[in-house]
């Protein structure tokens, strides 16, 4: 695995949590965000990615709450509200593009989609 062969490389960890987040792993995803935090706590990119990834996590389980639970449950509506708003920041933050609320992957401060990302959209900058 690379990201052990170069574990010390907050780079290497960078692009690692933004391909789990690409595969829908978002928990592992998290994870490896923390380590790169562990190494620089100053990277805007990883911050900004993570909670990202959380943001959708939690969306879905608002979402998986409001299709599980009787709409008769004092916790619904609460939950349904919580979704709306999620979704809502999600899409200011994303340019608009509720389709990436479903698809837990990485977004730099460009607000592409991460299925626009390159390598170069990857790699750290001096001012992260």
């Amino acid at each position: 695995m690379l990201v052990a062969a170069r574990s010390e490389d907050v780079d290497v960890w960078f692009r690692f949590a933004n391909a789990l987040a690409r595969s829908e792993q978002p928990e592992r995803a998290v994870d490896a965000y923390r380590e790169v935090l562990r190494r620089d706590k100053h990277y805007a990119k990883a911050w900004f990615n993570m909670g990202m990834v959380q943001l959708r996590d939690a969306a879905g389980s608002f979402s998986q709450m409001n299709t599980n639970v009787s709409a008769q449950d004092p916790l619904r509506a609460h939950s349904e509200q919580m979704h709306r708003d999620i979704i809502r920041i999600l899409d200011n933050s994303t340019s608009g593009k509720a389709a990436m609320v479903s698809k837990p992957g990485p977004v730099v401060p460009s607000m592409r989609s991460p299925d626009q990302l390159d390598d170069g959209d990857l790699h750290a900058d001096p001012h992260r």
